[in-house]
């Protein structure tokens, strides 16, 4: 930087299998966390910085160390927690993860616009947040008061509750969006998310991926 040869600290590895490119890594991320008091956020495929996960979390005595890979350490996320209705930026990511959930591709903005205005009026209503609290909402309450309109717009309900029942109560993703212990990764300085477990998975990677990104820019805001 004070040669300039860069304008920025960014840095972009690159060689064969075995040169030690996650060995320089760790060590650089290490000294950041420990040296500088970094807020580390890895996304990794082979599972190469668990060991210094371990080591963050046993030196913490677990309270910092956080490890995602979708299987024994299930992603775990709830979006829900510190959205503000008033906020643009908060009801945009929970229509962007809605309509990921959802999947129909070919949806009208009239139905898109529908969609916002539940997740407006769930915020600001007394439900629990979480993706059950915003299913009870929808199907219990705002269904109930807006069906005209909604049939109107050809809101494919049946569709909706089809696609979101995958990821409350019962359904096969039940824990992703429904967490209360880990609400507050924007405050925990080292986290760790193994995707190697997701990446041929169609439905839950590109959610992981977007719920991935919205940690990133909450601790980005945040600091």
């Amino acid at each position: 930087l004070k040669a300039n040869y860069i304008t920025n600290y960014n840095i972009f590895t690159l060689g064969p299998s075995g040169s030690g490119k996650s060995f320089i890594t760790n060590e650089l991320v290490m000294q950041a966390y420990y040296r500088d008091n970094a807020h580390c956020v890895i996304i990794d495929k082979g599972d190469s910085y668990r060991p210094l996960c371990n080591i963050i979390r046993e030196t913490t005595n677990g309270e910092d160390g956080i490890y995602f890979n979708g299987e024994e350490y299930p992603f775990s996320f709830n979006p829900f927690v510190d959205a503000d209705p008033d906020d643009q930026n908060s009801i945009s990511f929970l229509t962007s993860l809605m309509l990921s959930i959802w999947g129909d591709k070919n949806l009208s903005e009239a139905v898109i616009t529908k969609l916002t205005q539940s997740i407006t009026a769930y915020l600001k209503s007394d439900y629990p947040r979480s993706i059950n609290g915003f299913y009870d909402f929808f199907f219990n309450s705002y269904l109930t008061e807006q069906w005209i309109n909604l049939k109107n717009i050809e809101f494919r309900v049946h569709d909706f509750e089809t696609a979101l029942s995958l990821f409350t109560k019962d359904g096969l993703y039940k824990d992703l969006l429904n967490s209360q212990v880990n609400s507050n990764l924007k405050d925990k300085r080292f986290i760790l998310f193994e995707i190697d477990g997701i990446s041929d998975n169609k439905k839950l990677f590109p959610i992981v991926t977007l719920l991935i990104t919205q940690v990133f820019a909450d601790k980005m805001k945040a600091f």
